[in-house]
């Protein structure tokens, strides 16, 4: 049953309603128009021909017999000016996608709201509370209904009120036999109720209105959580808050269902202005302030007081400055473990927890304030990883902390420390690369070309097979077929933006992380492995894509409508989607839009 209500004024605004149901399996949908009458208790008329019915009212919708829970339909209800609902320009919709339960009658609340008029929602979404849009596929509100009795069950509220009108809609879904079809229950009346209220973790999206996204410059991801910097200055973060990594001037506790997280984007108080951001495992950093005085500020993970210096406090939970020897704001940023890199104009600084060599300059005191690492006039590209890092120096790549898979090329041990920076080979000179914990690539042509441990996930390009080094030094080809525009890797797979616009992936597929498989009622995906492979983003997804980002398990990227998608690993929502107790929910196989909300 659908129950449709609007704010509209009925029939001055609004005089019909035009009502589509579609088949997935193809076909032209069912088109049923109705004219209204207004909202009187008395007077509307109940009739299959020529009737006028009020608001609200309910339409029943029967499936085909036989028809299984595993196919949806589509029902979409359209609020049209006048009378005209077959030919009529629709001044608002709202859709929704379910599945018939066997032996139930489902009530589906659809409000047709007057702020919705103007709202862009893109396929897949629609337009409803507070001018918001929800995904089609978990409408708010839907409830099961005893056939006979008319109660709700699974404890759902109901406010008891009964419509004005029944109109039964025989708008029944075809299967092979049409002899089949059963004519709809013109006898069943159940309770009304058109709130659409829903909870945080109903399925809200908060996608963008007709005024479009806040365009996003820049996207940075850690080990469970996720940053955007927007082109205005302004930060936003998502995910896990433990030890404090949204700089919201709080942490999150555990929860019941044991995530740490919050999985709705909020903008950093503290941040304006901002030309640069970085992720590490678990902290951040980012600039701030105007032209000509901007500061570097960090939050999150503070061990010993070395990430965050003058704070002692083990974790940061809004963002602190830290004050570098020289007086200028960083070009570039690179954020690892327990370490952080600036650059500042010819000069690479270094500090937080040394005792692993993380930070290329000896094996000193486990803390360390900000250190000049190296100097040169060409000095560029600083990137770090879990233990350690790389940047360009007298067009040489030198790198320096954990060597884990060899992941630094050719040096003699896989898990000897770096205490040092060290010139490494391959020279990654001149091309974009990047770290992970265990190997690295960079970009080349079509391909990418990576090395390091040669993992069973296939983050070399190709899946190991009986005899095969358990390391590589020197470069695989990664084929991706396309030009590559940017490389993120995450702990154990790769992503890369070709200069088509499209984003590819290899790895490790197990909890999502390259965007496709089956997902079991236990939260597994399956396959858990993948060789490069293009991700199918939703028909939302507008292309080309403008950036990606890698986290431990999760990635995302930024649309060119500047809407935001994670997919991937979600235990704490770094993917950007609720939590539940349902193990489903820490995994997000297809990519989902995460909504930055429109700075105030």
């Amino acid at each position: 049953m659908v129950a449709i209500d609007t704010d509209y004024p009925v029939p001055s605004s609004v005089g019909s309603l035009r009502v589509r149901v579609r088949d997935p399996r193809g076909g032209a949908p069912t088109v049923q128009p109705l004219v209204l009458n207004g909202t009187a208790s008395t007077g509307c008329v109940d009739q299959r021909d020529s009737a006028r019915y009020c608001i609200p009212l309910s339409l029943l919708i029967v499936p085909a017999a036989g028809r299984g829970d595993d196919q949806p339909a589509e029902i979409t209800v359209e609020a049209v000016r006048g009378n005209d609902a077959v030919r009529g320009a629709a001044l608002v919709s709202q859709t929704a996608r379910l599945r018939f339960i066997p032996g139930y009658t489902l009530r589906l609340p659809m409000f047709l709201r007057r702020d919705c008029e103007g709202v862009f929602c893109p396929t897949d979404y629609t337009c409803g509370e507070g001018a918001r849009c929800y995904s089609i596929d978990r409408p708010p509100g839907v409830v099961r209904i005893d056939p006979v009795s008319g109660a709700p069950l699974d404890g759902s509220v109901f406010d008891g009120s009964a419509p004005d009108a029944v109109a039964p809609l025989d708008v029944s879904m075809r299967d092979a036999s049409p002899e089949t079809d059963v004519p709809p229950a013109r006898d069943v009346v159940a309770p009304m109720d058109a709130r659409t209220d829903a909870p945080a973790d109903s399925g809200v999206i908060p996608l963008c209105s007709s005024r479009g996204c806040p365009p996003v410059q820049q996207l940075a991801a850690g080990h469970d959580f996720t940053c955007a910097r927007l082109t205005i200055g302004r930060v936003a973060c998502w995910g896990a808050n433990e030890r404090g990594q949204l700089g919201r001037d709080t942490l999150t506790p555990r929860r019941p269902d044991g995530s740490f997280g919050l999985h709705t984007p909020a903008f950093l108080r503290a941040i304006d202005s901002s030309t640069m951001l970085a992720a590490g495992h678990d902290h951040a950093c980012a600039t701030s302030g105007a032209a000509g005085s901007q500061r570097l500020l960090c939050w999150g993970a503070n061990p010993n007081g070395a990430l965050i210096p003058g704070a002692m406090a083990d974790s940061v939970v809004s963002p602190q400055v830290v004050t570098l020897p020289v007086a200028a704001a960083p070009s570039a940023i690179a954020l690892g473990r327990e370490s952080s890199y600036a650059q500042v104009g010819r000069d690479l600084y270094a500090w937080g927890t040394n005792a692993d060599g993380a930070l290329g300059i000896g094996l000193t005191s486990p803390a360390v304030a900000p250190t000049l690492l190296a100097s040169a006039a060409d000095l560029s590209s600083p990137v770090a990883r879990h233990r350690g890092g790389c940047f360009v120096s007298n067009a040489r790549t030198r790198c320096f902390g954990f060597n884990t898979g060899h992941r630094f090329g050719d040096i003699s041990a896989a898990d000897e420390l770096v205490p040092v920076s060290t010139a490494i080979s391959p020279s990654l000179a001149d091309a974009s690369f990047s770290l992970s914990s265990r190997f690295a690539c960079r970009s080349s042509g079509a391909d990418s070309l990576c090395w390091g441990e040669h993992r069973p996930s296939g983050v070399l390009g190709r899946f190991p097979v009986m005899g095969e080094p358990s390391t590589y030094t020197a470069p695989q080809r990664v084929a991706i077929g396309s030009p590559i525009a940017a490389v993120a890797l995450g702990d154990d797979f790769g992503l890369a933006l070709g200069r088509d616009g499209r984003v590819y992936c290899w790895g490790s597929n197990a909890e999502g992380a390259c965007a496709f498989g089956t997902q079991a009622s236990s939260g597994e995906v399956s396959p858990a492995r993948t060789l490069p492979r293009a991700i199918e983003f939703p028909r939302a997804f507008t292309a080309p894509c403008r950036a990606i980002a890698a986290g431990t398990g999760h990635g995302c990227a930024v649309d060119s409508a500047q809407v935001v998608w994670c997919w991937g690993r979600n235990a704490n929502g770094q993917a950007g989607q609720p939590v539940t107790m349902n193990a489903r929910s820490r995994a997000v196989v297809t990519p989902s839009p995460v909504i930055i909300p429109s700075p105030t």
